[in-house]
Formats: structure tokens, C-alpha cells, sequence
């Protein structure tokens, strides 16, 4: 896999970034070649999609040179897909697309795939998985996570927003091949 691309990351908050950091640096990726989009204060759900538009016009300017946008964020109380639209229609509303983001987007929150890569049942219609202490604690679970992606073995026990993350997973790693 050729890692030399350039990975923005723009993600809700500490625990989805790193989580993300983990994941990329377990499938291969140096850590120099990862930039944070640096957060403001306040809603974490309105920055994603005031900031995204910002970014994907940025990745488009620099087409071509290796880089690529990945968006986490919480779908709280809405399903994926209709997180998924809110960030389309943030897109849209500033004449830009979303399909140069690979989106990952965990149904409450984080949570919910930290406690099921845990090896604890979850349900995604429950909400309040509890928190880990450290934001550290994550990097085991994601380098789990991305062990179980590198030999491409779906767990139909998964929670599905985990399961539908695979998608732009896929997409992200033919285009690195």
C-alpha cells in the first residue's frame, strides 16, 4: 500500500482523532503524514460542517498531490445516513460535494464501537456507553479494529454503523493501492 498521502483529519473531538490516528498508523501510515484540522470551541457538530466544505474545496485545490479528507463524527440521535445528509447538505450549501471525504460515522457516539470492540454487546438504539478514562485507551481497540479491516473479515455481529464504515474504508484503500 503506498502510504506517502497526505491524511487530513477533521474530527468531532480528542477521543474520534485519536481513535482515527491509531487506526491509520496500525494499517501502515506515518504519523507525520497525518494533520489535524485544529478545532474551535463550541458545538463540535456545527464546526464538522462549517469546517468540511473549508477542507474539501482545499483537497480539491490540491488535486492530485496525494491527500485525502477523513471526517469522524458522532451521529447521535439521527441514523448515519441521515448525519451523512447533514454533511451533504452542509457541502452542498457551499457549491461543494462530499464524496472526496471518506466519513466515518459511529450512531450515538464513539462509544457504542468502543464498547463493541471491547467484546461487549452493544445496541445501537441505546445510547450512553461509557466513557473511557483516557482518550489512550482507545489505541488498542482501534488497532483491533484495523487488524480485522487488513484481512477484510466482516463481523455480522458488528454494530451496522461499524459495518457500514467499511464502506469508505474500502474505497480509501483501493485508491492508496
Amino acid at each position: 500500500m503506498s502510504w506517502s498521502v497526505s491524511v487530513v483529519l477533521l474530527c468531532e473531538d480528542t477521543q474520534h482523532e485519536v481513535f482515527v490516528r491509531a487506526f491509520l498508523v496500525k494499517l501502515g501510515l506515518k504519523k507525520r503524514r497525518l494533520f489535524p484540522v485544529s478545532r474551535e470551541s463550541g458545538d463540535a457538530k456545527q464546526f464538522i460542517r462549517k469546517r468540511l466544505p473549508v477542507e474539501l474545496r482545499a483537497l480539491r485545490q490540491y488535486a492530485g498531490q496525494g491527500r485525502i479528507l477523513i471526517v469522524m463524527t458522532d451521529a447521535d440521535n439521527l441514523s448515519t445516513a441521515q448525519r451523512l445528509q447533514t454533511l451533504r447538505t452542509a457541502c452542498e450549501q457551499s457549491d461543494e460535494k462530499i464524496e472526496g471525504a471518506y466519513c466515518f460515522v459511529p450512531r450515538w457516539e464513539i462509544e457504542t464501537w468502543l464498547e463493541y470492540l471491547q467484546d461487549h454487546p452493544v445496541n445501537e438504539n441505546h445510547r450512553g456507553y461509557p466513557k473511557l478514562q483516557f482518550e489512550s485507551s482507545a489505541i488498542p481497540l482501534a488497532e483491533k479494529l484495523a487488524l480485522r479491516c487488513q484481512t477484510n473479515q466482516p463481523d455480522p455481529s458488528a454494530p451496522p454503523s461499524l459495518q457500514e464504515a467499511c464502506r469508505p474504508f474500502a474505497r480509501m484503500r483501493e485508491r492508496l493501492l
